[in-house]
């Protein structure tokens, strides 16, 4: 009957629209069998793809979607592969849009040619700064060096991937890498693994939340036959790798008997995957390091709490540093325009405002000689000049931050004076931004924020819009106003400080009042008011919070994976506030997940309270750190007991020892002033965690 009607349709004598048009081809096409039909649209979709026009297909598979809900068969697989073959060929095009401007990296090619030759070790970790071109080469490889080599690629990015993994939800890293070479099929059976994969996904979570302990997630029979129909898909496709990028983001979460639990299960992943699927190979990267040696190589001390996976053999490592001089002009070469790309004193003065920042540490491998320069500068600068082609030389040379000063700064018009406040927050909303600069900055003012090229717009639920500063600009443009404005830099601190004062106190009485998963407060704000606040002041006000969690330590765990990440306020370990943030951390781990082992956390704690101790005897400050170490020695104590009950007596005399000698500090000056509590509820609250 479906083909009677198109073959009807077929001999009208009228116009047809394009969707409708195509659903009488497919319809008549029916004579030869559904199969054939459904082999039709992917073939179709594919020559479409491959001359670069994947628009044109959308008509074609509107009408393929609308003819398998009458026949089924083999088309809704093919509607999804089809659909699946478009999204690649879009994002193949925004990549290469992307990489016009991209410079071959001689140094990272080779270590990338080793990797996929196949002879060497079959993991490769790329490590380097912001700005110095790690996620550009990651494209390069995604999309230039697939197309030449035959490479299916699988790109995830850490920095969006869920903190519950791995957690409370140790399958979600598989279901990003499925959702990745979803685009890459081609055949009804990879679309049929597909499916399967889904419903196995949803019972790896329903075991997670009835089970202990997650990390023996690789021995439930669900997760055991995800990974064989992951290793299936990853078999029938050609030359997979699996890149990870803002490997960073796995080193947040609190150490288990001394390792990230993220780190060492996405090392359990991919050894699992390659040993039964040997062509598979695996790029990191990242600005930090993730293991203790590899191939060739071995990490330099680090400080405590570091956490990183044993070594792995099997893994390379290559720092990716700044241009060499000749890749620095080559980039200018293909951002200047045509009158300015032989201007030697442009050229110089650009190299000469782009140094090589920064490095993520000096001991991997002797620094050379010769000059380095950082690609996010160069191209910055590139850029402003093929915006602005008499761009003055001299607008470059007058020292400071000539990209900061001229193409942010300067641009910000009549709402440069809120810069100072604005660039602190780095991630905020319309009420935040109220709340911080005041009424004035209504939605106008934050529309007008919106359209500054160096803010990312990003839309929340529950939020509206939200604006976030890009990470490579977020740290220069603060160093240049703390430097080039202090007066303006220092009174904006104060001015959040005063402006979201109440936002933590606000927070712990919703916890009071909406349970353990009230905590909206955005992780954000809570970041951008401990930095605002002077040291002491900060653990002041963190310890307060802390103390009316009120059981909250879902919410706690969660906010404290924000505090510790990268740039954030409790990022540094030797710090007060960083230890205090650790501290809560752990007892958050405690009670949500009783069997991780803290113990290294606590270490961290200590460490930490005891560098801070002496610093911050003159400030008052010393009573804090006091307070910190004794209960990471209490806590010490704790997870020692909890890996070993043998010694139980022994542990419980030195919880004495502790506890006399707390009893027998000056608490109703010391910790009045430090922690805003009384002893005796200090006391208490230390035992209990």
């Amino acid at each position: 009957m479906v083909r009677a009607l198109g073959q009807r349709l077929a001999t009208a004598d009228v116009d047809l629209p394009p969707a409708l048009a195509a659903w009488v081809d497919l319809a008549c096409r029916l004579e030869d069998g559904a199969r054939a039909v459904a082999d039709r649209v992917v073939a179709s979709v594919r020559e479409a793809c491959d001359r670069g026009r994947p628009g044109a297909t959308l008509d074609l598979l509107e009408a393929a979607a609308a003819l398998d809900r009458l026949i089924g068969g083999p088309l809704p697989a093919a509607v999804r592969i089809g659909r699946h073959r478009v999204e690649l060929a879009q994002r193949i095009a925004r990549d290469r849009r992307q990489l016009d401007s991209f410079v071959p990296r001689r140094e990272a090619q080779d270590v990338i040619d080793a990797l996929l030759a196949g002879d060497g070790p079959w993991a490769l970790h790329l490590l380097g700064v912001g700005g110095v071109g790690k996620t550009t080469l990651l494209r390069h490889l995604t999309v230039d060096l697939a197309g030449l080599r035959g490479l299916t690629v699988a790109r995830v990015d850490f920095d969006y991937l869920s903190p519950r993994y791995p957690g409370t939800d140790p399958g979600r890293l598989i279901e990003a890498i499925v959702a990745e070479l979803t685009v890459r099929i081609v055949r009804q059976q990879q679309d049929s693994w597909l499916e399967q994969i889904k419903g196995l996904l949803v019972a790896v979570r329903q075991w997670a939340g009835e089970a202990d302990d997650s990390s023996a997630a690789f021995d439930w029979p669900p997760f055991q036959e995800l990974l064989s129909y992951l290793v299936s898909l990853l078999q029938s496709l050609p030359r997979p790798v699996l890149v990870f990028d803002t490997c960073e983001e796995l080193m947040k979460l609190a150490p288990v008997a001394g390792r990230a639990p993220s780190v060492e299960a996405t090392f359990r992943l991919i050894e699992e995957l390659h040993a039964q699927c040997p062509e598979l190979r695996v790029v990191f990267a990242g600005r930090r390091l993730l293991a203790e040696a590899g191939a060739g190589w071995s990490a330099p001390p680090e400080p405590v709490g570091r956490a990183l996976t044993t070594p792995r053999d099997y893994l390379a490592l290559f720092e990716l540093r700044g241009y060499t001089a000749a890749e620095a002009r080559a980039a200018l070469g293909k951002r200047l325009p045509d009158a300015r790309r032989d201007d030697a004193a442009l050229i110089d003065a650009i190299l000469a405002a782009s140094p090589e920042d920064e490095r993520v540490t000096a001991a991997l491998a002797a620094s050379d000689d010769a000059p380095r320069y950082s690609p996010f500068r160069v191209a910055a600068l590139g850029a402003w000049v093929a915006a602005e082609p008499t761009l003055d030389v001299a607008a470059l040379a007058a020292g400071g931050d000539p990209y900061i000063e001229h193409r942010i700064v300067r641009r910000m018009g009549e709402l440069e004076p809120l810069l100072p406040a604005v660039a602190p927050l780095r991630r905020f909303d319309l009420a935040t931004l109220v709340a911080v600069v005041g009424a004035d900055a209504g939605p106008g003012a934050f529309e007008a924020l919106a359209g500054h090229e160096w803010l990312d717009v990003t839309h929340d639920p529950q939020r509206g819009a939200v604006l976030t500063a890009k990470r490579s600009v977020a740290l220069p443009l603060e160093h240049y106003l703390a430097q080039a404005r202090p007066e303006a830099w220092a009174a904006a601190r104060r001015q959040i400080a005063a402006a979201l004062a109440d936002s933590l106190p606000a927070a712990a009485a919703a916890l009071r009042v909406g349970g353990p998963d009230a905590l909206e407060l955005p992780p954000e704000v809570v970041d951008a008011l401990l930095r605002a606040l002077p040291a002491d002041e900060a653990v002041a006000a963190w310890a307060a919070f802390e103390g009316e969690l009120a059981g909250a330590w879902a919410p706690a765990l969660r906010l404290t994976t924000f505090l510790l990440g990268d740039r954030a306020a409790g990022e540094d370990p030797a710090t007060l506030l960083g230890a205090a943030i650790r501290a809560t951390r752990a007892s958050a781990l405690i009670h949500t997940q009783p069997s991780v082992d803290v113990g290294p956390l606590w270490d961290e704690v200590a460490s930490g309270a005891g560098a801070t101790a002496g610093a911050t005897a003159r400030t008052g400050g010393a009573s804090a750190a006091w307070l910190l170490t004794q209960r990471a020695r209490l806590g010490a104590i704790a997870a020692a007991a909890w890996r070993d009950a043998d010694d139980l007596d022994d542990q419980l005399a030195e919880v004495e020892r502790v506890i006399g000698e707390i009893v027998r500090f000056d608490h109703h000056v010391a910790l009045r002033g430090s922690m805003g509590a009384s002893g005796s509820r200090s006391t208490a609250r230390i035992s209990e965690r």
